[in-house]
């Protein structure tokens, strides 16, 4: 068994907890994108199946090598492919969220559907309450997907239509106070307390 991450920022995307546990279960890290000769070497250990989350980087072509592959998502695809799907639905102000099980394509999040889990989404939700819940919704999913893996495979449904979530960068992070205060409050709620901040130039206020 190994572990394949890729360096974080430790402020948007933190990846500590993972490695920690790997090196406390004595799993192999990589912190380097997955290539063919790592899924060649997967596949020459007897690996079974590979599973992927929140990976940046494209898998490469794992159907010649493993019988299996996943990737969990978290939103309900087709809606939301990419990176920063999380933010991109709190702004669109979704009442409705879940986490995606697919096989990896080579278009990003695009591959067919092997299971879903979805659940409500209320008005005033935080990314931090929706990221808890959505890792919760992703513990159950994989726990229905691993017991029942053969039949959902078979099962799987290609994607169509479907919306984008693309990276915020630092300047979508700023607070805009030209805004209603209920946008602003919108931005701060689906950015996250640690993802956003107040320009540098100086406020006042009458």
């Amino acid at each position: 068994m190994r572990r394949f991450t890729a360096p974080t920022d430790d402020r948007v995307f933190i990846n500590r907890a993972c490695i920690q546990r790997a090196q406390r279960l004595k799993i192999g890290v990589e912190l380097s994108r997955m290539n063919d000769r790592d899924l060649s070497a997967l596949a020459a250990d007897g690996c079974q199946a590979l599973i992927v989350a929140s990976d940046r980087w494209r898998i490469g072509d794992w159907q010649a090598q493993l019988p299996f592959a996943v990737n969990f998502h978290p939103s309900l695809l087709p809606n939301y492919r990419g990176p920063d799907p999380l933010v991109n639905g709190l702004l669109a102000q979704v009442t409705r969220w879940g986490v995606t099980c697919h096989e990896p394509a080579h278009e990003f999040d695009g591959g067919n559907v092997v299971a879903q889990r979805a659940f409500d989404v209320a008005p005033s939700e935080t990314q931090e309450s929706l990221d808890w819940r959505t890792q919760m919704a992703s513990r159950a999913l994989a726990g229905d997907v691993a017991a029942n893996v053969q039949a959902l495979w078979r099962s799987a449904k290609p994607q169509h239509g479907g919306s984008d979530a693309p990276l915020f960068g630092d300047g979508d992070r700023s607070l805009n106070f030209e805004l209603t205060v209920a946008q602003i409050l919108r931005t701060v709620r689906a950015l996250g307390h640690r993802n956003v901040w107040q320009p540098s130039t100086a406020c006042a206020f009458a």
